[in-house]
């Protein structure tokens, strides 16, 4: 997992809801108290738990970009090397391995 999304627009944070405040939400993740929440900036930094895998992710408004064959083969490679699997599979996406190797 990416520790960031791309989404349409910002939902509602949720803690702030709670209070009947209404404020943009620009992390996705998991609580110190367990549950996930929608997060603003403010709350991220009190409750939230980082980013990455597990953790949580950062919200940005707008179309991922589009990554360059050799954007990808250096991620791959990078993963590899560090020996991490899951980023070098996450990396390629639907892609054939042979492609990257």
């Amino acid at each position: 997992m990416s520790d960031q999304t791309y989404v349409t627009n910002y939902p509602d944070c949720d803690i702030c809801a709670a209070g009947d405040i209404k404020s943009e939400a620009h992390y996705d993740g998991k609580t110190i108290e367990g549950p996930w929440a929608s997060m603003c900036d403010g709350h991220f930094l009190i409750h939230g738990r980082g980013l990455g895998t597990g953790k949580g992710q950062r919200l940005i408004v707008g179309d991922k970009p589009v990554d360059s064959d050799e954007d990808i083969r250096r991620r791959v490679r990078e993963a590899l090397e560090a020996g991490d699997f899951d980023a070098a599979e996450e990396a390629m996406g639907d892609g054939d391995p042979a492609d990257y190797l």
